[in-house]
């Protein structure tokens, strides 16, 4: 298993936040991946928190927080 301090961005959210789009991408990659790095851009965190963004992705696709440093979230099954 690659390291994931290794691992690019698989997705990047931006201005629009996490949307079904990101959602779907997430449940794609997690399938072939098993986990995935999302970037979170500066323009995502006008009115929400990283911690925020992560809750929001992992309660919709029943996935497990595995870090969250700096503007970068890892998920995985």
């Amino acid at each position: 298993m690659q390291n994931i301090h290794e691992l690019k961005p698989a997705i990047r959210i931006g201005k629009n936040g996490v949307t079904e789009n990101i959602i779907n991408d997430v449940k794609i990659l997690v399938k072939k991946k098993k986990i995935v790095k999302i970037k979170v851009l500066r323009s995502a965190l006008n009115s929400v928190t990283m911690k925020g963004i992560a809750d929001k992705i992992v309660e919709e696709t029943n996935l497990k927080i595995v870090q969250i440093r700096g503007h970068n979230v890892v998920i995985s099954r």
